[in-house]
């Protein structure tokens, strides 16, 4: 518990602010996912006679399954309230010309860029607590390093539709920074799952001997 307190002390106040407020809009997902985990973990067997529970095996598997669906409901609501908000601080504080909602959805392209999702088997990693931290970290990398490259000035295609329609100049003026952004975490996932791939094969041969 203190080195997580220490964590949160060392990140920087304006991802402490974005934090905060987008878990204050995705209460109503976790009072779901804890009431669901309620119904799902309970001891039922503890406190009431043998057979008197309210609720059988299936209906329990299925109070547990809607509390991993509401986690990662939960992790994509996170990914989109921060990344969002930390676009707004940086629009507004450094002056730069960014489209929030096309930041959002760049951080949830990344996040399954990150995810590798095509190549699972099953989409069920994503649902449960173990994606909200990624997700988190994700946003705030997505949108720094879209931010970074918005700053180069030679990444920004449209930077001469100033008369036309603002939606479509900031859409055309984030098509170089967006692209950079999504090949970045392409290229960090890719040497992760490579790295993963030689742990798991130097532990393999290291049992084998």
């Amino acid at each position: 518990m203190d080195n997580d307190r220490a964590t949160l002390r060392q990140l920087p106040e304006k991802y402490l602010r974005a934090i905060r407020k987008s878990l204050m809009l995705s209460l109503p997902i976790v009072f779901i996912g804890a009431i669901a985990l309620l119904l799902g973990s309970f001891p039922y067997a503890v406190v009431l006679p043998p057979g008197a529970s309210p609720i059988g095996e299936e209906w329990r598997a299925l109070a547990l399954l809607v509390w991993r669906a509401s986690s990662g409901i939960m992790a994509l609501a996170l990914l989109l309230f921060v990344s969002h908000f930390l676009s707004v601080e940086a629009r507004d504080r450094q002056l730069i010309e960014i489209s929030p909602p096309l930041v959002a959805v760049l951080a949830l392209v990344n996040f399954f860029v990150v995810s590798r999702f095509p190549d699972m088997s099953s989409g069920l990693w994503l649902l449960g607590p173990q994606s909200v931290l990624l997700a988190i970290a994700v946003a705030i990398g997505s949108c720094e390093l879209f931010v970074a490259c918005t700053r180069l000035g030679w990444l920004r295609l449209g930077r001469k539709t100033y008369d036309l329609n603002p939606s479509l100049h900031l859409a055309l003026t984030a098509i170089g920074p967006a692209l950079a952004t999504v090949n970045v975490f392409a290229l960090a996932s890719q040497a992760g799952s490579h790295l993963s791939f030689d742990l798991s094969h130097s532990v393999a041969q290291a049992l084998l001997a």
